[in-house]
């Protein structure tokens, strides 16, 4: 699937993401609320497979924090980035998606460590 393809199917399953086709890769921007739902369904859909985080930033802006997860399907050969924005500063939090892809605990554990980011 090319890159504007994957970007109509996502807008399809989920209308409010907003999606950037410029970006390499693929970037999303999705509601921090429902980022455990999406990071399910896209690991779990049959046409995106995204079987394998390889990395989650965490970006400090004073004033909110981003988080950006890389993703891919190492079977469809796809890349994804996934950001949301965390809007309280003084407590952010947001779910945790390591039960989804275990290669986000440590990467969790060190945004937590490093920016206080609570995932739950």
């Amino acid at each position: 699937m090319e890159k504007e393809q994957l970007g109509q199917f996502l807008s399809e399953l989920f209308p409010d993401l907003e999606i950037n086709t410029t970006m390499e890769p693929l970037r999303v921007k999705a509601d921090a609320a429902s980022i455990h739902k999406i990071a399910l369904t896209l690991r779990d859909h049959d046409k995106l497979q995204f079987d394998y985080l390889y990395n989650l930033y965490g970006i400090d802006w004073e004033d909110r924090f981003s988080l950006i997860y890389y993703l891919e399907s190492t079977t469809l050969k796809q890349l994804l980035s996934v950001e949301t924005v965390l809007t309280d500063h003084d407590a952010p939090s947001i779910d945790t998606v390591s039960d989804i892809w275990k290669t986000a605990e440590y990467q969790e554990r060190e945004i937590y460590d490093l920016m206080g980011v609570n995932f739950n």
